[in-house]
């Protein structure tokens, strides 16, 4: 009777721990499908690259108001990247779109230059399933 009992257990417990898997596997299907799908078009490296472009034409104005864009956009889905990687990178790719703005506003071409391939390089790394150093 009681090898019998054992047998029950185990089964149950086999079951939670199937269960639990389970859940987990569709928590990170679900957080990764709907992070790809929200931020695929967004197109955050094209917007910087155009920020970069329009500085170095010298059209401020464009440079600002794509600036300008990039941080909204950053804004808008700033809590669901955030959910899964490290504040560090968070906060350093927040720093350098803020420098992005900053300089197309001051008209500032190094800071523009330095803090877009900063910001490209940090959104490649935020776009990684298991992000890099």
């Amino acid at each position: 009777m009681q090898i019998l009992l054992l047998g029950v257990n185990g089964m149950k417990n086999r079951a939670i721990t199937i269960t639990l898997v389970a859940i987990v596997l569709m928590f990170f299907v679900g957080y990764f499908g709907i992070k790809e799908m929200a931020l695929k078009d967004m197109n955050l490296n094209e917007k910087i690259d155009r920020v970069e472009n329009y500085a170095k034409k010298g059209e401020w104005e464009q440079a600002h108001l794509v600036a300008k864009e990039v941080q909204k956009d950053w804004k808008k889905y700033d809590l669901l990247i955030n959910i899964n990687y490290a504040e560090s990178e968070h906060s350093l790719f927040d720093e350098s779109v803020e420098s992005l703005v900053a300089g197309s506003e001051a008209k500032d071409l190094p800071t523009i230059l330095t803090n877009a391939k900063t910001a490209k390089g940090f959104w490649k790394n935020l776009n990684k399933i298991v992000p890099g150093p």
